[in-house]
């Protein structure tokens, strides 16, 4: 099985992605694994999950670009009337909880996965 990452390389997002495939290619060469899981099922699982993670990436990503925008607004001096504004950032929970149901469900897939195989 060839991989050509050539054009992956230039985003920051599709190189992490490139490196999990990279790594599960090497972590699951059938001299590394049982004879029970082949290794392009092991590619395919890596890749299943691959999508939840690529998910968890562009969250935490909007958050972090979030806090950085909040934080370089905020110049932490008070009004004139001795009032002062707190940064927030909104959705908090929803975006928390968007990122570990993704979390959740890349673990689903490897646990149904790899409990499938057994059966």
């Amino acid at each position: 099985m060839q991989v050509h990452f050539s054009v992956a390389w230039r985003n920051p997002k599709t190189m992490k992605m490139c490196l999990l495939v990279l790594t599960a290619r090497a972590l699951f060469e059938v001299s590394h694994v049982r004879q029970e899981l082949p290794e392009q099922a092991a590619l395919k699982l890596a890749l299943d999950i691959s999508r939840d993670i690529s998910a968890m990436l562009d969250i935490h990503a909007e958050l972090a670009a979030e806090i950085d925008r909040i934080t370089k607004d905020s110049d932490g001096t008070g009004g004139s009337d001795r009032s002062f504004a707190l940064p927030a950032v909104g959705n908090v929970k929803s975006r928390c909880d968007a990122f570990a149901q993704k979390a959740g469900h890349a673990i689903d897939t490897m646990l149904n996965r790899s409990s499938s195989r057994r059966r």
